[in-house]
């Protein structure tokens, strides 16, 4: 004999005949054949009642407003790398392992200076902007120099001459 609990019960607290098992089957199979109405009806509720929601939304954040930074920076502390080769790979086209044979290559060290000695974020990628290629790996004061001449030889040429001269 099944246990109580396996039936389900009526808004009048009475006992249903049917298995809640079996009850769960048939859902799961009337949803499999009707996904797309579903699908539509959902999408149409979410637009009927959209002010509704973002209201909710928004008074959610705002009444947890510092569990949801202090769970922001538990996940971000968490998934520092994974990050960091999820953006090396959308904005370089680069994986973790080609970054990390490049900068093997580079014996470890900033393209430009030879530095070893990295900022917070690490090493960064140095790319033309142009083409999208990857020159190399630098370091951040590097990095931000090219930005700075904006990759233009002759004017990192003129800086060589004018610190060499002074």
């Amino acid at each position: 004999m099944k246990p109580q609990e396996a039936f389900g019960r009526t808004a009048e607290g009475k006992n249903h005949h049917r298995d809640k098992e079996k009850q769960a089957a048939y859902w799961k199979a009337w949803y499999a054949t009707n996904r797309e109405k579903v699908s539509i009806q959902k999408k149409a509720y979410r637009i009927a009642h959209l002010e509704k929601a973002l209201a909710r939304c928004k008074n959610y954040k705002d009444t947890h407003l510092e569990e949801i930074r202090a769970q922001q920076k538990v996940y971000h502390a968490a998934h520092r790398k994974q990050k960091a080769a999820h953006r090396k790979a959308r904005m370089y086209g680069i994986s973790q392992a080609e970054f990390d044979t490049l900068l093997l290559n580079q014996g470890g060290v900033c393209a430009i200076c030879g530095t070893n000695k990295w900022n917070k974020n690490g090493p960064t990628i140095d790319h033309d902007h142009k083409t999208g290629k990857v020159r190399g790996i630098l370091c951040q004061p590097c990095n931000s120099a090219l930005g700075y001449i904006q990759d233009n030889p002759k004017t990192a040429q003129a800086m060589a001459v004018y610190l060499k001269k002074n």
